[in-house]
């Protein structure tokens, strides 16, 4: 699903799932997939042109919270 940090901020990628622990809990997994940026002089460019991207495991509770609303909302629609 695609979710912005802010209204009007570019939309990042993340892929949400939920996983069983051996003591029986569900917990959510959430991954953030970002276009790896480019050092330009002194500064970050979006994008890199070949289109590689990096994963990062996302351990902010406020964005898992935030996903895990926007997921039940797309959940109840369906």
């Amino acid at each position: 699903m695609r979710l912005a940090a802010s209204p009007g901020a570019v939309a990042d990628l993340y892929h949400v799932g939920r996983y069983m622990d051996p003591n029986g809990n569900s917990h959510w997994l959430v991954v953030r997939e970002v276009p790896v940026p480019l050092w330009m002089g002194d500064r970050l460019v979006d994008g890199d042109p070949s289109g590689r991207v990096y994963y990062e495991v996302v351990a902010d509770q406020a964005i898992i919270a935030q996903i895990r609303h926007e997921v039940r909302g797309i959940a109840r629609k369906h």
